[in-house]
């Protein structure tokens, strides 16, 4: 009789919970049913940002006595900064402003070490995406290449929204990346095709962690670049922000007019802190580069070892050599080589010696020697410093391809002087337009006991070998 009440009330309360649990079940939908929409934070977010960068392979260099030439390349890197990050409601903008705490870069190509360098007055720094188009600069002036490749790094968070879905999905969902996309997360030019998908991999009710996958076919500086790509992420829900990215990346790219070519594997982690204030940026400087760049902030500043001046380029110009007695650079746009510019310092004038532009001409016509055609233009002028500047425009020929070449003869108020040397093809000349002048126009000369001078005979018989 014990025996059957007990288990009546067994069966009973049995029951009871069974009815529990189907209650909950049509009350509260499943976490892997529940539809998600991503939305950017209404709010500012406020971050400490962690970034740890690991990149081995090897590097590829043409070489005119040995061909392709391949060294080995580790590169070790670190970044933190406090970070502003707010995305401007009805727009596509998304703006960070950062302070940057450390930023550590270790290259080793060939068993040889390059120690990076970052200037304490460039730390603070605005990276915004905007439509398709991604942009970092120094409000407090402008970088120098290597400056900006230390910083500019793929993954930034300022592009990271680009990884979420724009349609609600739930955990058995995968989205694609759109090409653009991609472009701004990797730092890439383009991206013409691409496999990669995202999906959910798992979800609690204030996390979602994310697998994005897949291989890109693009361009970087013009060449053919290929990448696969593996990342997790972990974005929380609540607060619209993502919290940590993980990357492990393969990166095969052709060698370029003006950058060698890689085979590499890189791994990027990134972790993002969510914090209450921001005790290095204040209000006031946030409001103030909360604000369009302003025209020019995306110049570089191209210091030459060998050359006592300072310069403002577009971006679209890259480094070739920088030893004391030459300085070479390429302007290199979506692949195509669009001019070429060296830079050498001149010798001290002796007493009793002048230079003239007639002389000047002379010279470069004999440089020249067979290739020279015709003079095209000449121009001598004072400078407001108290120097003087020479400009000459000749027509030649090499190889049987027509050529352009500017020279600039620019001296200081103490007859301390550089010559600058375009060069052009003929066919680039009109899409080139002005731009000689407008990159002298932003010499400024710099003292250096260090700079070894030699003549501009040399010049031109280094661009004949060229």
């Amino acid at each position: 009789m014990f025996f059957g009440l007990g288990k009546i009330r067994v069966l009973l309360a049995t029951s009871f919970a069974m009815a529990i649990v189907v209650t909950l079940c049509i009350c509260v939908p499943s976490v892997s049913a529940q539809t998600l929409s991503f939305s950017p934070a209404q709010n500012p977010l406020l971050d400490d940002v962690q970034v740890e960068i690991q990149v081995t392979g090897h590097v590829e260099v043409k070489s005119a006595r040995a061909g392709v030439v391949q060294q080995s390349v580790a590169v070790t890197g670190r970044l933190e900064y406090a970070q502003w990050l707010a995305y401007t409601e009805g727009t596509d903008l998304c703006r960070s402003i950062r302070k940057y705490a450390v930023i550590d870069r270790d290259i080793k190509i060939g068993g040889t070490s390059i120690d990076g360098s970052y200037r304490e007055d460039r730390r603070l720094v605005v990276d915004q995406m905007y439509l398709d188009e991604h942009l970092i600069y120094s409000p407090q002036g402008s970088l120098t290449r290597d400056e900006l490749d230390m910083i500019h790094i793929q993954w930034s968070p300022a592009t990271l929204h680009r990884l979420l879905p724009s349609e609600p999905v739930t955990l058995k969902s995968t989205w694609t990346l759109e090409n653009p996309a991609l472009t701004a997360l990797l730092v890439l030019d383009a991206v013409s095709s691409n496999t990669v998908t995202g999906r959910i991999t798992s979800l609690t009710q204030d996390r979602a962690k994310l697998s994005i996958q897949g291989k890109v076919l693009g361009g970087a500086n013009g060449v053919l670049t290929e990448i696969e790509l593996n990342l997790q992420a972990e974005y929380d829900l609540k607060g619209h922000r993502f919290m940590m990215v993980r990357s492990a990346m393969t990166e095969k790219r052709e060698i370029g007019h003006a950058q060698p070519g890689l085979d590499v594997t890189a791994r990027i982690n990134i972790q993002l802190q969510p914090i209450t204030r921001l005790s290095t940026i204040p209000a006031a400087v946030i409001e103030r580069c909360n604000q369009p760049m302003s025209a020019g902030g995306d110049h570089l500043l191209l210091r030459p070892s060998g050359v006592p001046v300072d310069l403002q380029v577009d971006r679209n110009w890259h480094v070739l050599v920088d030893q004391p007695e030459l300085f070479v650079m390429r302007q290199v746009e979506r692949g195509e080589l669009v001019a070429q510019c060296s830079l050498l310092p001149l010798p001290e004038p002796t007493r009793g010696e002048n230079m003239t532009l007639v002389r000047f001409q002379n010279q470069i016509q004999s440089s020249l020697g067979e290739q020279f055609h015709r003079f095209v233009h000449s121009q001598e002028k004072p400078l407001p410093s108290g120097g003087i500047l020479f400009r000459v425009v000749t027509q030649g020929e090499v190889d049987e391809i027509p050529l352009q070449w500017i020279y600039y003869y620019v001296t200081d108020p103490d007859g301390l002087g550089s010559a600058f040397v375009f060069t052009v093809a003929l066919d680039k000349v009109e899409h080139f337009a002005d731009q000689d002048r407008e990159l002298i126009a932003t010499l400024q000369f710099r003292r250096d006991p260090k700079i070894t001078p030699i003549s501009t005979l040399t010049t031109a018989k280094s661009e004949e070998q060229k």
